[in-house]
């Protein structure tokens, strides 16, 4: 009967928490060999549990309880003074956020007066300042070979970076081609 899988159950559970099973399951159990033959297995094994539970319900040795209080009277100790030790991973942020603090100053302090300067002599500041004296003193414009340097300047890197990147590739390939191709089509 398709039943019998839930009414199985109901005798495991009911079996396990030691109540009674209801009437409708106890007359299913009566005409259902399957189910009776479960039941009767479970029974036994309920059985053969609490009589093996008995010789398991033993006084645990009286030294026991001084050994597992010991064990956590260290565990907490060495856990407190694990808290206080050092902490490599708050030592490194600290060390970190102090470094970008100080590189922070020192560009605001000395790089500022750096470009000011430049600024100061350039041509087009010049003009600027002797044609125009409605525009703040803070507002100077680079000269345009200033320009082309500061932008000379900051390609250098990418492009160092981008012949690195292409000769890589080159070399992989390479690689794979020796290793993986055959040697004749």
């Amino acid at each position: 009967m398709i039943f019998c899988w839930i009414y199985k159950q109901v005798i495991a559970h009911s079996l396990d928490a030691n109540k009674a099973l209801p009437e409708r399951i106890q007359s299913h159990v009566r005409s259902c060999p399957a189910c009776r033959g479960f039941q009767e297995s479970e029974i036994r094994l309920t059985e053969r549990l609490i009589g093996h539970a008995a010789r398991h319900s033993e006084e645990p040795p009286p030294f026991l309880h001084g050994k597992i209080l010991a064990a956590l009277g260290r565990h907490n100790r060495r856990g407190e003074a694990e808290r206080r030790g050092f902490r490599p991973g708050w030592s490194t942020a600290f060390v970190s956020l102090s470094l970008v603090l100080i590189s922070a100053l020192t560009v605001q302090v000395f790089q500022p007066a750096k470009i000011a300067s430049e600024l100061d002599h350039s041509p087009v500041a010049q003009a600027s300042s002797t044609t125009d004296e409605s525009l703040p003193s803070a507002v100077k414009l680079p000269d345009v070979e200033m320009l082309r340097a500061w932008s000379q300047n900051l390609d250098q890197p990418l492009e160092a970076e981008l012949q690195s990147v292409v000769h890589d590739a080159k070399q992989t390939f390479q690689f794979f081609a020796q290793n993986f191709l055959p040697d004749q089509f």
